[in-house]
C-alpha cells in the first residue's frame, strides 16, 4: 500500500508518537485531542481504541468499525460515480468533487445543466436538514438515523457491548448509573447505554407517506418535495372515482 502523502491542507497531531493527520480547519483534531490526549486518561483511552487503520492511523474500538472505515475511505476498487458527460469517474466518497471541480472545468459549455444539478443538490441538502433527529440522551448530538446512535455511543461515550453484558461496577463509578429517562439503575454505564439504545432511542417527527423519512414539519416537506406526487395522486383518485361510477 502506498505511503500517504500529507499536503498543506492537513495537520498532524502535535503529540509525540501519535501519527494521526486531520484536515486543516476541521473540528476532528480537537475531538481527537479531547478523546486521546486529555490528561492521564490518554493511555486507557488509546488502549480501548486498539484497532488502527494502516493508511490514515485513525483508531477504532472494534474490527467491524475499522473494516467499514477501510471499505469507505481507502478502497480504490470500490464503487465509483461517473460523470454524465464523459468517462471521468471518482470514488463514491468523492462524488461531490464531480460537481465542485470536474464539471465546471471540463464542461463549461454545460454550465446551465451544471447549475440545475447544483440547485437540485442544494434542495436535497435543505430537505435533509429538515429531517427529524434521533437525540443522544447523554449529550447534545442528534442523528438523522436510529442506526447511527450505537456508533456514536461507542465512539464518544466509550460504550462497550461486551462490558454491557456483565454486571460489574466500574472502579471510577462504583454506585452505577441511572437512566436519565426512566430512572432505572444499572451496575455500570455500559449497561445504562445498552438500555438507552434498546428502550429510549426513537426518532421524533412524523413519517412521510411518500418517501418514508421522518420530518419535524412533514407538511412543509410534502409541499416542497412531493407537490407533483400529491397532484398525481389526487388526479388518479379522481379518475378512479369517475370510472367506478
Amino acid at each position: 500500500m502506498q505511503k500517504r502523502v500529507h499536503s498543506m491542507d492537513h495537520v498532524r497531531c502535535p503529540y509525540k508518537g501519535c501519527r494521526q493527520v486531520f484536515p486543516k480547519g476541521s473540528g476532528r483534531l480537537k475531538r481527537h485531542l479531547r478523546r486521546f490526549h486529555d490528561g492521564g486518561a490518554m493511555a486507557e483511552k488509546r488502549a480501548a481504541f486498539k484497532y488502527e487503520c494502516s493508511s490514515c492511523q485513525m483508531r477504532f474500538k472494534t474490527k467491524d468499525l475499522l473494516r467499514a472505515h477501510t471499505a469507505v475511505r481507502h478502497n480504490e476498487n470500490g464503487p465509483r460515480a461517473k460523470c454524465r458527460f464523459c468517462d471521468y469517474s471518482v470514488l463514491m466518497k468523492r462524488q461531490s468533487d464531480l460537481n465542485r471541480y470536474h464539471l465546471p472545468r471540463a464542461h463549461p459549455e454545460r454550465i446551465s445543466e451544471i447549475a440545475a444539478e447544483q440547485q437540485r443538490l442544494a434542495e436535497k441538502r435543505a430537505d435533509h436538514a429538515r429531517r427529524a433527529r434521533v437525540q443522544c440522551l447523554l449529550c447534545t448530538y442528534a442523528a438523522t438515523k436510529t442506526s447511527n446512535l450505537p456508533r456514536h455511543y461507542a465512539e464518544v461515550h466509550d460504550y462497550d457491548k461486551e462490558k454491557a453484558e456483565k454486571a460489574d461496577p466500574e472502579p471510577d463509578n462504583p454506585d452505577g448509573a441511572l437512566c436519565p429517562e426512566c430512572g432505572e439503575h444499572f451496575a455500570n454505564r455500559h449497561q445504562q447505554i445498552k438500555h438507552l439504545i434498546k428502550s429510549h432511542t426513537r426518532c421524533s417527527g412524523e413519517q412521510c407517506l411518500y418517501c418514508g423519512h421522518r420530518y419535524v414539519d412533514v407538511e412543509e416537506h410534502i409541499n416542497v418535495v412531493h407537490k407533483v406526487t400529491i397532484y398525481d395522486h389526487v388526479l388518479l383518485d379522481c379518475i378512479c372515482y369517475h370510472h367506478h361510477f
